[in-house]
């Protein structure tokens, strides 16, 4: 197939994709926000199991911190990369796709991670108020495990769809003649 003839008009894929992600990055800074909160100030979140269990799993805080960390550079990146999108760059382009397997790969960790961290603790105090009901805790267990399976999936599809609406030929040869 050959690439377009230039001069060619900006493939709305790239707005598009750059406004989704300015959003994704919003969420971001919002979550980052709660996380740091969660520590400083963790009487702020009564019915929420997680400060506990910052405090008494050493493995989970340490964990939790590196991805605070992760997040606060990772965050401008989308950001920048978002905006450069939206002005059809090469590099943002390239960036965005980078960012994409990341998401896949730190989706794929965190999931693991609070389910292996999160799913005992939370399930102790949601049964605390289920009555310990046997069959109550399994829906529980499935519930959370399909989220867990949803949130991976819902991850690499957003991957896949950046893959193949960015890599197509007109939206690479706009962002290369793009200054």
């Amino acid at each position: 197939m050959q690439p377009p003839t230039l001069p060619i008009q900006k493939p709305k894929t790239l707005l598009v994709i750059g406004i989704l992600n300015l959003a994704f990055a919003a969420f971001g800074i919002f979550g980052l926000l709660s996380s740091i909160m969660m520590l400083v100030k963790p009487e702020m979140y009564p019915g929420n199991p997680v400060p506990a269990i910052l405090q008494n799993d050493a493995t989970y805080a340490a964990y939790y911190k590196v991805l605070m960390g992760f997040s606060l550079v990772l965050i401008p990146v989308q950001l920048a990369s978002a905006i450069g999108l939206i002005r059809g760059r090469e590099w943002a382009r390239k960036l965005t796709l980078v960012l994409a397997v990341l998401a896949v790969v730190v989706a794929t960790v965190n999931g693991w991670v609070s389910h292996t961290h999160l799913s005992g603790p939370v399930m102790v105090e949601a049964m605390k108020g289920a009555g310990g009901d046997a069959t109550t805790q399994k829906i529980m267990e499935v519930t959370m495990t399909i989220s867990l399976i949803i949130g991976l999936i819902v991850s690499a599809a957003w991957a896949i769809v950046q893959f193949a609406l960015l890599c197509r030929a007109k939206v690479r040869a706009y962002c290369k003649m793009a200054k």
